[in-house]
């Protein structure tokens, strides 16, 4: 099992309600849907932040930075 951790939870994905921590049955599956949210919250939601992709084992953490 693999997860989609996000190390801070800012504002604007508050707002947007995704859930944190999520569980998929595979690094691969982990993997798609955190490119997914990096790629969303780069260029759609969230200005005020830089989101980048690191694995971690089994995990994908979403690292949040100030832009």
């Amino acid at each position: 099992m693999s997860k989609v951790i996000f190390n801070k939870e800012c504002g604007c994905f508050k707002k947007r309600q995704i859930k944190n921590n999520q569980d998929f049955a595979t690094i691969e599956e982990a993997t798609i849907e955190a490119k997914k949210l990096v790629d969303d919250a780069n260029n759609t939601w969230c200005q005020k932040h830089n989101f980048k992709m690191v694995e971690a084992g089994e995990d994908i953490i979403i690292e949040v930075e100030a832009n």
